[in-house]
């Protein structure tokens, strides 16, 4: 019996493009968890919180810099450096006025 396209003007080449696109939709989204969990698993270490504790600081940063969960994950698991850089180009300070990148290198100097 010979595959007829279907009548929405849909033939088997559509469906592989389809298909295609779903599993490299999936991948992406793979990857993406992937980095997540390595950044979640560095904010734990770092400052000593839970998963969903350390997920809340990456979905809060999102939303006050206006970036992906993803897109922050990402740049703290290649760079090592939270807090991420806010809108206006500046590192936010802790109370103590050192930014995270200042606290990290000081707390290195000192080992």
């Amino acid at each position: 019996m010979d595959q007829q396209p279907e009548r929405n003007g849909n033939g088997p080449s559509d469906l592989v493009q389809q298909l295609n696109d779903k599993v490299s939709g999936l991948e992406e989204a793979l990857l993406g968890r992937d980095v997540i969990g390595q950044a979640k698993g560095i904010l734990m270490e770092r400052l000593r919180l839970t998963a969903d504790q350390a997920f809340e600081e990456l979905r809060i940063a999102s939303q006050k810099s206006n970036r992906k969960v993803r897109d922050l994950a990402v740049e703290l698991a290649e760079t090592g450096v939270w807090p991420p850089l806010e809108l206006n180009g500046h590192r936010p300070q802790s109370q103590d006025g050192q930014t995270g990148q200042t606290r990290q290198k000081s707390e290195h100097s000192q080992q």
